[in-house]
């Protein structure tokens, strides 16, 4: 299997490099939750996975057992086997965030009926990517915020 991300115990770097050759081939699990059955589900892919890592690392200090997935290719993640891919995002874990820069519109299937996704359903914004990330919520904070009123209703 895939090593996942562990504060302190090896460079984050490293272990994106070695998951190269797996994330060629599915969605995975790229920082597990402090318990076996995770409270949340982070599902993000390339550049949203920074954010959503320091969001992992912020809702775990708060008690929120948050499991991250990459999900770097739907198509390759749909072509996996039942069993495999409840592994990684399991129908009875029902909070999930999907956090994608750029249309929703596929990600609703992973969020599932109780879930959320952070996307971007508009067409000709432009700026500095730090500033759009900022503008549409692909930060940290925001995924934090959604993630407490999520648990919270």
């Amino acid at each position: 299997g895939i090593e996942v991300y562990e504060e302190g115990k090896k460079d984050p770097v490293e272990i994106v490099n070695n998951a190269l050759k797996y994330a060629k081939e599915k969605g995975y699990i790229l920082k597990e939750a402090s318990k076996a059955t995770p409270d949340l589900i982070l599902i993000a892919s390339g550049s949203e996975i920074a954010p959503t890592m320091k969001a992992q690392a912020e809702l775990e200090s708060k008690g929120i057992a948050t499991r991250v997935v990459s999900m770097p290719c739907i198509e390759l993640f749909e072509a996996q086997n039942e069993k495999y891919k409840n592994s990684v995002i399991p129908t009875k874990v029902r909070n999930r965030i999907c956090i994608e820069a750029g249309s929703s519109y596929s990600w609703y299937k992973y969020a599932g009926i109780d879930g959320k996704v952070i996307g971007i359903d508009v067409f000709g914004t432009s700026g500095p990517a730090k500033e759009l990330f900022n503008y549409y919520g692909f930060t940290a904070e925001n995924i934090v915020k959604t993630a407490e009123e999520m648990l919270n209703k």
